[in-house]
This record gives structure tokens, sequence and C-alpha cells, in this order.
């Protein structure tokens, strides 16, 4: 089958970047891949060397649509990276991968920042009724705080429209399946676990090694954060347990990894708390190095309020690789194991359950050894690439043959259902695959 595949690719720096380079090999094993990304020359040498890269707007200039069986769409809420693509999946339906569940900063970057208010409007209109209109109005007319200020944009997720013009939603869990029932009952949806590569064990010897070649201690205990440094990831929060934590222990380290948000200043909040002896920031480091510091890691911290109704990537690879974490208790992040998640309120007493999580991590080294085995052992299960890359086959696959309400696909389009019963009757059924390919197809013209 042949899929035009859209996305943010490195040096573009978002963790769909990484996501993508890391699922496409297996991929393109099982179908011919085109790339489509905007107006940049991707920096990875595989995907360079091993697939046809084209600009977005050529897809649409040369008509290339109907020259693929699908079209997939990375959705993210960052509209540095995905303008463009949610653009085209409006005009040309396919496949959406749906990152974050409330993409309401995406729209609002194309609207409203951009002074086209009333197509902000007629967004939460069509999403919300008059109710959304109305909620706009007071915004404008200073009534209320803009929601985009008010970390309320998962109440107004802002994704209908996507919904309504998409093939098919492929989600990261159960909880953002479950709402995404509720926007759209009919869309077709996936649920296809976060895939990671890494599903590997590291041993001490190899720990070891890594704080010898970043010099760090190999007898401290070392726990760390990693991706964006911003107000979500309630590091704040974080770096206010420590200026506690050292009063009764003194040989840990806490690493930041990743990059400051503008305006989040972590450095000068350590320095002003005099913790530099406990906190490290590494910053921005590209994936190799990215997953040597989860390697030398003891445990992971991976807090996000409010949430996107994303799922962190990073977390899985963090506990594939048998490092237990502490993680906010909302939305996907619930869905984790108790047996290798340490979960944390995001209320009143957030800071006092940090608190009481790390101070466990750090005096139960032997709950900690057997957190390490169940993190590495639940995603060698349930989240190795090879496994996730199959299920975009199967659901290719599945829509291809009018199927899309079999296996794991939880919706689909009452048309199909109907003409396949009807054919079954007959005597047409999947042994006839290429006169059912041919049916689908012009179905799916039609509708």
């Amino acid at each position: 089958m042949k899929v035009a595949y859209f996305s943010p690719l490195s040096p573009q720096k978002s963790g769909i970047s990484d996501y993508s380079e890391e699922l496409l090999p297996k991929l393109s094993d099982k179908m011919d891949l085109d790339l489509y990304v905007d107006d940049f020359k991707p920096n990875n040498e595989f995907i360079k060397n091993n697939f046809n890269i084209y600009k977005i707007n050529d897809f649409v200039s040369e008509n290339k649509y109907e020259d693929y069986d699908h079209v997939i769409y990375n959705i993210g809420n960052n509209a540095k990276f995905h303008e463009k693509i949610y653009k085209i999946a409006l005009e040309h339906p396919g496949i959406v991968i749906l990152h974050d569940y409330a993409i309401h900063h995406l729209i609002v970057e194309m609207t409203a920042a951009k002074n086209k208010n009333e197509e902000y409007i007629e967004e939460m209109r069509y999403n919300y009724g008059e109710k959304g209109k109305k909620l706009v109005d007071d915004m404008f007319q200073g009534k209320i705080r803009p929601i985009w200020e008010t970390g309320n944009t998962f109440e107004y997720p802002l994704n209908k429209r996507l919904m309504d013009n998409a093939k098919a939603i492929i989600v990261h869990s159960k909880y953002i399946r479950d709402l995404v029932k509720q926007t759209n009952s009919k869309v077709p949806i996936k649920y296809i676990p976060m895939p990671t590569p890494d599903v590997e064990f590291i041993p001490k010897a190899e720990k070891d090694k890594l704080r010898n070649k970043y010099k760090l201690s190999k007898d401290k205990m070392i726990f760390s954060s990693f991706g964006f440094i911003s107000k979500e990831k309630r590091i704040d929060k974080v770096i206010s347990v420590v200026k506690n934590l050292k009063k009764e222990f003194n040989d840990f380290l806490y690493l930041l990894v990743g990059r400051e948000a503008e305006g989040y200043n972590i450095s000068k909040y350590i320095k002003e708390n005099n913790i530099e002896r406990y906190v490290k920031i590494i910053g921005f480091v590209e994936l190799d190095e990215f997953k040597d510091y989860i390697k030398l890691s003891d445990f992971c911290i991976n807090l996000r309020y409010p949430t996107q109704g994303e799922t962190s990537a990073s977390l899985v690879r963090i506990l594939g690789m048998g490092k237990p974490a502490i993680v906010t208790d909302i939305g996907t992040f619930s869905e984790y194991p108790d047996n290798c998640t340490l979960k944390v309120s995001y209320g009143a007493n957030e800071e006092e359950d940090i608190y009481n999580a790390i101070k466990e991590m750090i005096n139960d080294k032997n709950k900690l050894k057997k957190m390490s085995n169940n993190a590495y052992e639940y995603v060698k299960e349930n989240h190795r690439i090879e496994s996730s890359a199959q299920l975009y086959v199967d659901l290719l696959k599945d829509i291809e043959l009018g199927k899309v309400y079999k296996g794991n696909v939880d919706a689909y389009v009452d048309i199909y259902q109907s003409v396949g019963n009807k054919l079954y009757e007959i005597g047409i059924d999947e042994k006839n695959e290429e006169t059912l390919l041919s049916i689908s197809r012009q179905i799916s013209s039609l509708i």
C-alpha cells in the first residue's frame, strides 16, 4: 500500500519528530511511504537516505492526494510544527494521529493570535454552539480571561472539526479514546500504545560507566526530569521540595534534561534558593544523549498539570529502560501501573505528595529495585515499537477492506457494516480481497 506521512522531523525540536523517526523505519518494512514536511530539510541521515521527502505545499499544488491509498497526519498542539498539517488534514481527509487531545493552543495561534478573531469565534461555535460563541464574546469584551490563559483548554479542546473530517483517529491512551468517542461516536478510532524502541534493562555497570562519562557521582541517588522545562511539568514544585529534601538527605542530585521555557526562569530560582549542589540543568541534548541520562538515573519524575491529554513518549522510554517514575495522577498518566509508578496529586497536597514519593524512592532500595523490574516488564509487554507498527498496518488494511468496525477499532461507519453484511450474505467474504477493496474504495469516494 502507498502511504503519505505528514510529520515534523529533526531538526525541528519536537517530541513528535523523535516519535516519527523511530516509527518510520518499522512502518517502511510494511508499506510504501512518502514523507511530507514543511519548508525545511530533515537532517536525520536514515530518513534522508531511505524515504522520498516532499514539501507539504507540493501535496496540494501537484494534486497528490489521489496518488495514495492512505494519508497519515501527525497532529500536535504547536502551530509552529502543525499548522500546515492541520489545514491539509481538513482539506484531504486521512488518518489522524492525535498526539494532544486538546489542540486549543494550535487553533488560537492560527486564528486569534493573528487577529483572525472571527475565525476563532467560528471554531468555538462549531465545537460548542452558542455557548462557545458567548464565551468568546465575553472574552473579547474583557469580561473574562481568555481560555488559553486560564489553563482551561482541556475543557475546550477545539478538536471536533478535525475529528469530523478524519477517516480514522489513532490515540495512545484508553483515556483519550473514550474522550474522542464522546466528541464523535462515528469516527473509527484505534488505541495504539505509545511505541518505544528502548526496551532494555540497564545493568549497574552500564549506569556507572555513563556516570563516569558525564562526570557524575556513582554513589549519589540521581533522579531526573526530561523534556521542555515548563510550568506544566511542575518543575518549580519539585525544586521547592528539593529545598526541604536536602535537610533530610545529602547525597542526591536532581537533573533537568531539556530546554527552559521562555519566562520560566528555573535557573534563577535554583540560585536564589542556594541549591545548585542538588539541582543541575543539563539543557537540550540530542536523542542519544537524552537516553544516556535516563540510563544513568535511579528514577525519574514526569509530572504534568494542566494536561492537554498528551501521552508522554519520554515516560514510556523511561519505564522501558527500567526506571520507575513519579507521575501526576491525571489523564493518561493515571493509566500506568502502580507497581512501576508513584502517583501524586495536583491540588493543595501536591508538594507534600512529591516529597513523600521522592523520600520513598530514596529510602526503600528494595522497592525501587522491584519497581525497576516491573517498569521494564510492563513496557516490554505493552509498548514494543514492532507491535505498535503492526497495529498501524492492521488499521490501514481494515479501512481498505471496510472492516473498521472489527478488532481494536471501537467505532465504525454504519454504511460499511451494512454493505459488509449484504456482501457476506451473497457469499463475498475476506477471501475475495480484491473485490472487497474495489467496493470499499467506491464507498469511500461517496461518503
